[in-house]
């Protein structure tokens, strides 16, 4: 038996490791699934049903703050002010060992939105910022999948 995969990744952009994530969210990909009916030479229904078009999908990365450190204001204000700057995302799955068992090339990834965590008086919580970032479709290094 293999070892069971672990909330162990890490994520890169433009080839730079992204420091201090602590989430990365809806890493995913739709396929529409398009249904044809018609009746057959026996005069019977039928439904046909095909993959159509993909969908490509956002990925959200939570991370904290650190002092001194530049978020992604500069990237997010490119876009902002019309040229949006495309980036290649590498997300690396890795087993409990630390040995990677999966990367996820998303292709051409564009901020979409940046939030702020909520800041309380007192509070001893690390400030976030969660980053939406929408792409055009992935690979898979190693398969021939390229979406």
């Amino acid at each position: 038996m293999g070892i069971a995969i672990s909330a162990n990744f890490a994520i890169d952009i433009d080839g730079v490791q992204v420091p201090t994530v602590s989430e990365i969210a809806a890493t995913s990909l739709e396929i529409d699934v398009v249904e044809h009916k018609d009746v057959n030479s026996k005069g019977l229904y039928q439904i046909h049903r095909v993959p159509g078009k993909y969908k490509a999908g956002d990925i959200t990365v939570t991370r904290h703050l650190k002092a001194g450190e530049l978020g992604f204001e500069q990237w997010l204000l490119a876009t902002w002010q019309g040229s949006p700057v495309g980036k290649s995302i590498g997300l690396t799955y890795k087993d409990s060992a630390g040995k990677t068992v999966r990367e996820v090339n998303f292709n051409f990834g564009m901020i979409k939105s940046v939030e702020m965590s909520n800041l309380k008086a007192g509070d001893t919580n690390a400030v976030t910022e969660k980053v939406t970032i929408a792409h055009t479709g992935l690979s898979l290094p190693g398969v021939d999948l390229i979406l």
